[in-house]
């Protein structure tokens, strides 16, 4: 059903991001458009996909460790 793929994941994205932006120190904004980063990633790989397929285990580790590098990336520009 549409609200299982769509509705869930968003709805864990805005959890998430309603959890994690509850701090005063917390920057809402980045948060905001990293939710809005993940949207536009998921939908990418959703329509670019073929449903019911298997993944290839090194893409798996692959996309793995550039999602690894993406945040840490982030962590790094923030701490500088």
């Amino acid at each position: 059903a549409l609200w299982q793929t769509v509705g869930v994941p968003l709805g864990g994205g805005l959890a998430l991001l309603a959890t994690l932006g509850a701090s005063p120190n917390t920057d809402v904004w980045a948060h905001a458009y990293g939710l809005v980063a993940g949207v536009i990633v998921g939908l990418v790989a959703g329509l670019t996909m073929r449903p019911n397929t298997r993944v290839h285990a090194g893409k798996q580790v692959g996309m793995g460790l550039a999602a690894l590098a993406v945040v840490g990336g982030a962590w790094a520009a923030a701490l500088v």
